[in-house]
């Protein structure tokens, strides 16, 4: 099921750079890949087979997988700074 969603958002990533879908179209595959490589088995996956698919597409996604990361920190420090547990 992982490699579908992965070649699914690759050719909705090559289209986009293909100009050949608008960009309200993006913006809702962004939120899609934003939402599944939130989930741990997709980024375990990810880093297995990333090799396998075009070196744009993996920039992105590792891209988007850095912004996540970043995002998690900043979560985690301001948890820690209140005394709130990470949610």
């Amino acid at each position: 099921m992982a490699s579908i969603i992965l070649i699914t958002l690759e050719l909705s990533f090559k289209l986009h750079k293909g100009h050949l879908t608008d960009r309200l179209w993006w913006k809702s595959d962004e939120a899609t890949i934003t939402y599944v490589m939130k989930q741990e088995y997709m980024r375990r996956y990810w880093e297995e087979i990333k090799h396998t698919y075009n070196q744009e597409f993996v920039r992105y996604i590792d891209s988007v997988l850095q912004q996540l990361d970043a995002q998690q920190q900043i979560v985690s420090a301001s948890n820690a700074s209140t005394g709130e547990e990470n949610k």
